[in-house]
This record gives structure tokens, sequence and C-alpha cells, in this order.
């Protein structure tokens, strides 16, 4: 009888944890209301100036904007509670929403570990083309950032030359950072519009976000002028600031988080005054600096602590979370990266945080290493697969065959066994197998077999190509850009 009573019972919960109280999420909430209201934060962009002027914010001589309360909780309620992103090809691919997570690697680090001689080098034309084929290829990396500085093109167009290149070898959804100029937007924009068939079909199905911060403590300036111009065309933003608690913030968390907040909902108000329901993307990467080595940690707890916090702040406004993990402090792929990647990774994921950045990155994000994106690929998919939860009914709670097998019985050749064998989880780099075959297969590491995996990736893998006459056009754009 109780188990006809469950019939159609089903309940699978996602794991997920709070960092902060209802209570403390007000108190954020309001604190953060209170400095904008008080303290203000300086805006230099006279467009925006104009904006807040116009919509009833007080401005001083300075360029401080005290910004009322109702026009940010307004801001609040005309942005989108979700932004779906798509593939180069317009297909609709990431969706973020509530608890749904999506990684990708590179931001403005300096340098690349070589393949060959496993050590740090400045960044090159080639690696960008390496990376996509790499983000192209594993299928848990789904947008791919601008990978910094690359030594061998002309400063006046590295960054176009690097989406040109993200365009040329990946489907995956590029992201553009590196505090572009406002001529390389314009060259990005028309690229991408190019890809798309037009600035309509990239606005009705973005396959490009850009990325801007602003200056803290509390400072809107060329950030807010690309974020203002992407706002013109539709497309996704980033707009969230790196507050370092001793240094450019307050080092306590709570401080840290009201400063971080406070300039990431300022510039939601005033890209929502440019334009109402442009598509905004809340967070922020708050961490205190480590006064011994005075660097920003990336590989800090209280970085994971804190971005959590920041995503819970985030699920509070209803807004799609930018988040950081995948990342860490060590100089090599060794034990060190593994808990830096995993403990990171879990946060976010178990916080709601979307949009997941800088996987990949060693060395306080200093150096990008291939080798540890397969690394977290494997640790993502591990998270991804303990984030569907546990389904239980009639079904998975498996009485029958319990009552079948009975004790001292086993289960190896249930009908229960053979239907459900598949959905236990199987790594692709890491070894599962008995030390006397890993011995006899030639002890090969971790590390070694990460560094291979990558090299045969990188030769065999052949990414969708762009059509002959697109890619003429993006040539021909890049011959003029060395021109300029």
């Amino acid at each position: 009888e109780r188990r006809k009573m469950r019939t159609n019972y089903t309940e699978i919960r996602h794991p997920q944890f709070k960092i902060l109280s209802e209570d403390q999420i007000k108190d954020l909430h309001y604190a953060t209301l209170e400095l904008l209201e008080s303290t203000g934060i300086k805006v230099n962009n006279q467009e925006a100036i104009e904006l807040l002027d116009g919509a009833g914010a007080h401005i001083d001589d300075n360029n401080t904007v005290k910004i009322p309360s109702f026009l940010v909780e307004e801001a609040i309620r005309t942005a989108p509670s979700r932004v779906v992103v798509s593939d180069r090809e317009g297909n609709r691919k990431i969706q973020l929403e509530e608890y749904r997570s999506y990684f990708g690697g590179e931001s403005s680090n300096i340098n690349i570990m070589d393949l060959e001689t496993g050590n740090p080098r400045a960044c090159k034309r080639e690696d960008v083309r390496r990376l996509a084929i790499l983000h192209d290829y594993l299928p848990r990396m789904d947008f791919m950032m601008m990978l910094g500085q690359l030594s061998d093109v002309a400063e006046k167009a590295r960054k176009r030359v690097e989406f040109k290149e993200i365009l040329l070898n990946s489907t995956c959804t590029p992201l553009v950072g590196s505090d572009p100029s406002l001529k390389d937007v314009d060259a990005i924009l028309e690229m991408a519009a190019l890809v798309a068939g037009s600035y309509k079909n990239l606005e009705e199905n973005p396959f490009v976000i850009f990325y801007n911060e602003p200056i803290s403590p509390l400072i809107h300036d060329h950030g807010l002028t690309i974020a203002l111009k992407v706002a013109e065309y539709g497309l996704p933003i980033v707009y969230t600031p790196m507050p370092i608690g001793g240094a450019t913030a307050p080092l306590t968390f709570a401080g840290n988080l009201v400063l971080n907040n406070a300039e990431c909902l300022s510039g939601l108000t005033i890209i929502q005054l440019k334009k109402k329901g442009a598509k905004t993307i809340y967070g922020g990467i708050p961490s205190p600096m480590d006064m011994r080595t005075m660097i920003y940690p990336y590989g800090a707890p209280e970085l994971s602590l804190l971005c959590s916090a920041m995503a819970e702040m985030g699920k509070f406004y209803g807004l799609p979370v930018y988040g950081t993990a995948g990342c860490g402090d060590s100089k090599s792929l060794d034990s060190q990266t593994g808990v830096e990647f995993s403990f990171s990774s879990i946060f976010q994921c178990l916080s709601g945080a979307n949009l997941i950045h800088d996987v990949g990155l060693i060395d306080h994000a200093n150096i990008c290493s291939l080798e540890a994106h397969l690394l977290m690929d494997e640790i993502i998919g591990m998270l991804e697969h303990v984030m569907q939860g546990i389904e239980i009914n009639d079904i998975t709670l498996a009485l029958d065959t319990i009552a079948e097998v009975g004790p001292g019985g086993n289960f190896v050749d249930t009908e229960n066994t053979y239907e459900n064998f598949k959905n236990i989880w199987q790594p692709r780099w890491f070894d599962k197998s008995f030390y006397e075959k890993w011995k006899a297969a030639g002890e090969v590491t971790l590390k070694e077999r990460l560094n291979q995996e990558v090299k045969e990736i990188i030769s065999n893998h052949q990414p969708k190509k762009l059509s002959a006459d697109k890619i003429k056009e993006l040539d021909r754009m890049e011959e003029s850009w060395l021109k300029e």
C-alpha cells in the first residue's frame, strides 16, 4: 500500500549551499544603497553623467554621483533575469539562469606554458589558434576569453587579430575583455556581424559577450564607455569589479562585498538607463591581497568564499552571475593545482554562478596552461555529474530488486545493474586502473598524459571552417588594421 501511494513520485534536488543568511543578504543590499546615496561613485563619462542627471541622481563638480535607491532598484527590475548566448553557428547554447553553470578559460594573462619545454613564455598568435582548437574540442569549455598580450602582433591590432583567430578556429562563444579600445570594439563588432550575417542577426542570437570593469574603489571610466557602446547593439555585457581587500577595498569581507556590490549595481543602473533591458551580467572578483607577497591570490579560499557570496547576491537580485574558478596560484600542474581548481569550482557550482571564467590559469592568472584546461574539463565533468542530484522515485528506490536479491545475495547480474551501470561517471584523463597495470604501461603521470593529449588534439582536431568569402573578408579587415 505504501508503494502504491508513491506512484509517479519523483524528487531531484540539485546540491547547493548558502554562504549568507537572508538577513545578511538584506544587510549588504541596504548598505550598498546607503553607500551609493551618501558617498556616491565617480563617473568619468559624459554620456553616463547626462543619463544619471536626467534620471534624478545628484552630481557634484567633480563628477561624483550620488544615486537614489529608486534608480538602483528600478535597474534591477528592468535587467533580464536570464541571458541566452549562442555559439558561432547561431545555436543557442549558453542559458545563464538559475543554477546552470558554464565554464571558459583565459583572461589577460601575460605568459603561456610552453608545451615542449614546460616553461612559461610570452603569448603568440599561434597560441590563440591552439587554444581555440582546444576549446572547440573539449565538451565542457563553453566560451573562450581573450588570451591577453600577443608578443608577435602589432599592439594596435592585437585584440582584433586575437578575436579573428578565435572566430577561425572555434565555434565556442568568445568573451571579449582585456580592456579593448573603442576602435577594437568597432572592429570586433564588424567581424561578429559578418559571421552572424548581419548586426540584426547578431543581436537576436548573440555569440559574443563583452567584459569590462569599473576601477576600484568607486570609479567608472573607460570600461563603462565600452559597456554603453555594446549596450546599443543589444549584446551581453559583463560589467563587474575586482576589489582587492586591503588595497582597493576594505579588508573585512563584508566591506569588500558591499564595495563590490556598489560598483556592480551602479554600473548596472547606468547601463539600464542607456537601454532598458540591456543584457547585463552581475558578479565580481572580490578577494584580499596577500600581505606577505603583495599579490592578488587566485587560489585563496577567501576568493572562493567571496565569489560564492556574490553569486548569492546575484540570485537575490534575479540576475545572471559571472563567476571565477578553475584557476590558482600554483606554478605548475601539480597537487596544489588540483586542490585550487577543484575547491574554487565546487564553490562556484554549489552557489549557482553561471558564467565561470579563468579556467586553466596558474601563477595568480599570469600563466595560461593548455594541459590545465584538460584537467578542468575532467573536474567539470565530475561536478556536472554530482550537480544532477539524486532522483528518488519508485524505480530508483529499487525495492523490488532488493527483495529479489535478498539478504546475502549480489546485484551484479540484476536488471537494475544492467540498466544503470552506464550512468556511473567515467573519466577521460584520470587513471582508475590497478597499480600493476599503470606500472606496466610506463608509469605515465597525469601531467605527462595531459601534455600528450593536448598535442594530439591540436594536431588532429579540425574545427568547422567559416565560408571562404567570410575568411577572405576577415583577411581584408586585418590588412586595414595594420595600415591604420
